[in-house]
């Protein structure tokens, strides 16, 4: 059904708040603005969604699964809707609910954005109610849309879903620094390597939310481990969260420089000279940050245990894996991170842009609609 305009919904919690929302966004303005009639069906809208043009947003009445998919039943009857797309696991469960029971032959596209297996603890024990619920009805859906490959195999493993059903779409996980105009790479320490014995500064910038699962403390560890190997480093926080006091406490008890500077959105603007972005998460489904950090210079780390992140990093090449999540492995990633100046990945970084996305996004509905049509 190529070239043939089609009617997408979009299921949400909101428009604002996360990293599943930020991509609902740039998908449903990219659909929209490729000629499609897109609408965003959202259960809890805040004030601060921002508006999308040409895109129209309808609040799902209701509260549970079963109400929220009467509701997401009727608007997809109401609009004639072709392909209902979802963001999120109760939201894939919400829509084949709804147009399954819908009875209009509406096209279901679900999304995986996390590995969930290794890592039960990072997801709660709600994740056990909604994985059986998973099970049973994820293979009804037409095609399953993950963020990266170590998503997709997880996906096709624990759900049933047939291989020739899933795709790997990747993020626009550079789409800000597309929308924020030219920018300025930022070097990395290789360009200020003295071997002279001069004490040579990092700064180790996490950007993220100060919560357990990104697990921020390890970044004041790692940079004691540097310091006593001679450097001398500053912790960047980008990001706020429940665990603020009890950084800035361990960093002043550790002796570690640390500056928090809060949740900013273009924080790759913010970034000095001789830096290593730094995520010591627990488990990522993919991280949009490693990405941005390559499209303006900066190398990254991440461990090889968070699994997702696999999609996100060049070793050698845009960052390094850490082997574990222990604060020797990350300071010996940093370590070689630190030497590596980012060139010749304008290709890969392309990958990652709102319209290589967006194609390929739509390259699946098609495929969907075309197959429900016959």
């Amino acid at each position: 059904m190529t070239g043939t305009s089609l009617r997408i919904c979009v299921a949400i919690p909101s428009l604002s708040g996360g990293g599943a929302e930020f991509v609902a966004r740039e998908w449903a303005a990219w659909l929209a603005r490729s000629g499609h009639s897109v609408s965003l069906a959202v259960t809890h809208p805040k004030d601060t969604d921002p508006k999308i043009p040409n895109v129209d947003v309808v609040h799902l009445t209701g509260s549970g699964l079963i109400s929220h998919a009467r509701s997401l039943r009727n608007l997809l009857r109401r609009e004639n809707v072709d392909i209902v797309v979802s963001l999120l696991p109760y939201y894939n469960l919400m829509a084949i609910l709804a147009a399954r029971s819908s009875r209009t032959g509406v096209g279901v596209v679900i999304s995986g954005r996390n590995v969930e297996v290794p890592y039960p603890e990072v997801h709660g024990t709600k994740v056990v109610t909604t994985r059986i619920l998973s099970k049973f009805l994820y293979p009804f859906c037409d095609a399953f849309v993950a963020i990266s490959h170590p998503v997709a195999a997880e996906a096709g493993a624990l759900y049933r879903i047939d291989s020739s059903r899933i795709a790997v779409v990747p993020n626009p996980a550079t789409a800000k620094i597309e929308s924020d105009g030219p920018y300025e790479k930022t070097p990395g320490v290789y360009s200020e390597v003295h071997d002279s014995g001069e004490v040579r500064p990092i700064n180790i910038i996490l950007p993220g939310r100060l919560v357990d699962q990104k697990e921020p403390a390890v970044a004041l560890r790692v940079a004691e481990i540097l310091q006593r190997d001679g450097c001398d480093v500053t912790v960047h926080y980008f990001g706020d969260g429940p665990l603020r006091s009890q950084i800035m406490e361990d960093a002043s008890f550790s002796g570690v420089d640390a500056v928090v500077h809060g949740w900013i959105e273009d924080w790759y603007r913010h970034v000095p000279q001789n830096s290593v972005v730094l995520l010591p998460s627990r488990a990522e489904g993919f991280g949009n940050v490693l990405v941005e950090a390559a499209a303006v210079g900066v190398p990254a780390v991440v461990s090889s245990q968070a699994l997702g992140s696999a999609d996100a990093v060049i070793p050698g090449l845009t960052g390094e894996f850490a082997l574990s999540r222990s604060a020797d492995s990350f300071a010996k990633a940093v370590r070689k991170a630190s030497k590596i100046e980012i060139v010749g990945v304008e290709a890969w970084l392309k990958r990652f842009g709102r319209d290589s996305s967006g194609a390929a996004l739509l390259a699946v509905l098609e495929s969907v609609a075309g197959r429900r049509a016959v």
